[in-house]
């Protein structure tokens, strides 16, 4: 099974049609049950996207508030025999500092690696 964080062709696509839109503030909340979304709600100053193309079927795993932002900003995608976790927030250090932020990465990868316990 292949494993990745989050699919060359959907950030390609998303960089192409999405427009970016830099230095906004947002609360961003988990949705859904599924392991990777095991955070908290949390703030976030960072660049979002609007109209986003996201691909059907996909699990959202957190919403944000902003109404500059689509609602959904990461998500799980199924992609044949893989396990991909979208994540658009994390642009900047301001993301990488939050430690929610930083356990949501890492619940994501050890999602992708099929290593993220039940509970």
């Amino acid at each position: 099974m292949t494993c990745c964080l989050i699919s060359s062709i959907e950030r390609t696509v998303t960089n192409i049609f999405a427009p970016q839109i830099p230095g906004v503030d947002l609360v961003v909340r988990p949705v859904g049950k599924h392991r990777s979304s095991r955070i908290q709600a949390f703030k976030l100053h960072d660049e979002v996207y609007k109209g986003m193309w996201i691909a059907p079927g996909i699990a959202p795993l957190l919403e944000s508030d902003q109404s500059e932002s689509d609602r959904v900003i990461a998500w799980i995608s199924p992609y044949q025999k893989s396990r991909v976790v979208a994540i658009q927030p994390g642009h900047g250090a301001e993301a990488h500092e939050n430690a929610i932020y930083r356990k949501l990465v890492h619940n994501a990868i050890l999602c992708t690696a099929g290593r993220l316990p039940e509970e």
